[in-house]
């Protein structure tokens, strides 16, 4: 199976450090550039989902909008959580018990989503199997994690790098 990552366009990394971690590719995003995702912070997600303008959300604060998860469901958008970062220890706990509830609000709500590190530079960013065994630790099962940063971190960004399809 190849696995897929997502950083900040502001993270500098060689293909052989994406090897090194186990990606077959590491996707760079710009925030407001665009490139088929949308922040779920940004006050226009809502209309750049709804016209099918972008296939995935952040959601960097964990935070659970309702009326966006049920559109992305029908839009069949992705959406992408990425891991928090060990701020301080409280706000470190707070970020971890949302977004155990984000998750499990997108499974009930049948919305695919996706673990990605988001990483801001070359020290943030983390292996294939560290993004699967935080994502076992939020409430994802191991094929469900390997699928996700596998299949929907790649589709992100269209048939160009997407693997097969078998379901």
């Amino acid at each position: 199976m190849e696995y897929y990552d997502i950083v900040l366009g502001s993270c500098a990394f060689d293909e052989q450090t994406g090897k090194r971690l186990g990606f077959r590719k590491i996707f760079k995003v710009d925030p407001g550039q665009g490139r088929g995702i949308a922040y779920s912070s940004d006050k226009r997600a809502m209309h750049l989902v709804k016209d099918n303008e972008v296939s995935a959300v952040i959601c960097a604060d964990y935070r659970i909008d309702k009326k966006l998860i049920q559109l992305m469901r029908k839009r069949n958008a992705v959406l992408c959580i990425p891991l928090p970062s060990a701020k301080q220890r409280f706000a470190l706990s707070k970020d971890l018990y949302r977004l155990q509830n984000l998750f499990s609000y997108a499974m009930k709500s049948k919305v695919r989503a996706t673990f990605i590190s988001l990483a801001q530079s070359r020290e943030y960013m983390c292996s294939y199997m560290q993004l699967i065994e935080f994502a076992k630790f939020v409430g994802a099962t191991e094929d469900y994690a390997r699928l996700c940063i596998s299949r929907f971190t790649a589709g992100v960004f269209g048939s160009e790098e997407k693997p097969e399809n078998n379901t």
